[in-house]
């Protein structure tokens, strides 16, 4: 026997089938179980429907203590007036955790969220958080950014101190008089390595478009100055210069596309 949290009400439910699994956030065991539930009248019946669709049920110790926390599958139930009316549910139910992170590593650089959550595309973890960052701090994470490793380990202090594989995604950021609120997605290797196999490219035709104006544009560039230096109008330390200070502010341009008033309210 086993009681169930329906909209305030504690209904027994008769305990059919019980196992476990290792959860992918945590690794810890949880349960994963099948009930039935009698519901004696329309109105106790329309009563779980209502908790059932909310997808999430709270189990307790019949005197009003939660014990744990299901996530609704695969529900159904069947009707009989013969005696009485009654419906009968089944459920199966997968025990969930509270995920609380308390700090995330990034390859070394801690960082607390003020907003966190996590889930997964197949086994890959997908993680997508907000952090508002003193200058020093942005300064850090736009050097992590940079740097040449495409991936780096990730520690979610509070939820797991496993290092996971991750890497950056596209991440929005904006600016405050106490800071800079950031967006952080990160995405493990694993997704990276599945799709690579699996999926189709994306943003065509217009990425090879871009691809081709951007390339034009920079011949001509380079066509400029190799006439100005022709004429004498420039010379070579020059170029160099103009190259080297082109290259350096090319990163930091490109980050105000992920510019936004505010990014929460624009997420």
């Amino acid at each position: 026997m086993i009681y169930l949290d329906f909209a305030g009400k504690e209904v027994p439910a008769n305990l059919k089938d019980e196992s476990t699994f290792r959860s992918k956030h945590t690794g810890a065991e949880l349960k994963s179980i099948e009930v039935d539930i009698v519901a004696e009248d329309q109105e106790a019946h329309e009563r779980l429907l209502k908790s059932i669709e909310k997808g999430s049920i709270n189990s307790t110790d019949g005197k009003g203590s939660v014990l744990s926390r299901w996530k609704v599958k695969n529900p159904s139930y069947s009707y009989t007036d013969a005696p009485g009316s009654h419906y009968y549910h089944s459920l199966e139910l997968e025990e969930t955790e509270e995920l609380r992170v308390s700090s995330l590593t990034l390859g070394g650089f801690s960082l607390q969220p003020y907003s966190y959550e996590e889930k997964f595309d197949g086994d890959a973890l997908i993680i997508e958080a907000r952090v508002l960052l003193s200058e020093t701090q942005y300064a850090e994470l736009k050097k992590l950014m940079r740097a040449a490793e495409l991936y780096f380990p990730v520690v979610r202090h509070g939820i797991s101190e496993e290092p996971r594989e991750m890497r950056f995604g596209k991440m929005l950021w904006s600016k405050h008089e106490d800071g800079i609120k950031h967006e952080l997605l990160l995405v493990e290797k694993i997704y990276d390595e599945v799709k690579e196999r699996h999926s189709a490219p994306l943003f065509e035709p217009e990425m090879s478009h871009i691809q081709d104006m951007t390339a034009q544009q920079e011949e001509i560039l380079e066509e400029l100055i190799t006439a100005l230096a022709d004429k004498g109008l420039l010379r070579m330390e020059e170029i160099n210069d103009i190259r080297a200070r082109a290259t350096r502010r090319t990163w930091e341009k490109r980050r105000e596309f992920y510019r936004v008033d505010d990014i929460d309210t624009f997420l």
